[in-house]
């Protein structure tokens, strides 16, 4: 999807949960306005936002004040984000609270996608691949 929009003239912004709420932890508390202003703006304006693995950030009312403001930002301006998560949507509730799990049931179409772990795949075919060797 990424590439596609970014073949096409799309501003496109990937953060890892971590690295997101990171980056935007360490701005906020240098009380750097002009860099935090720049931030959010990248991150409200951007055409698509990529959040992925949204839960492995540690949870905290910080993190969850500024996943709100992020979710609503971005709805207000008719902009497009895309979430993955290994989270079920009882999980979003119980860790990110009511105001995020409404927004995200509003405004975005869940996709559940299952299949096989491919690192694990990976993993059980670089051991079984050793034993033959050895």
């Amino acid at each position: 999807i990424a590439k596609e929009l970014l073949d096409r003239g799309c501003s496109i912004l990937y953060f890892s949960a971590i690295s997101l709420f990171q980056s935007i932890s360490s701005v906020y508390y240098e009380k750097d306005k002009g860099v935090l202003n720049n931030l959010y703006d990248s991150i409200y304006n951007s055409d698509l936002l990529i959040i992925d693995d949204l839960g492995t950030e540690m949870p905290n009312a910080f993190t969850r004040s500024q996943l709100f403001s992020i979710l609503s930002e971005r709805a207000l301006r008719q902009k497009h984000i895309i979430i993955s998560t290994n989270f079920t949507l009882e999980e979003i509730r119980t860790t990110y609270g009511d105001r995020v799990f409404s927004r995200l049931c509003e405004n975005f179409e869940i996709c559940l996608l299952t299949g096989k772990d491919i690192r694990s795949q990976k993993k059980l075919e670089l051991q079984a691949a050793d034993s033959i060797n050895n």
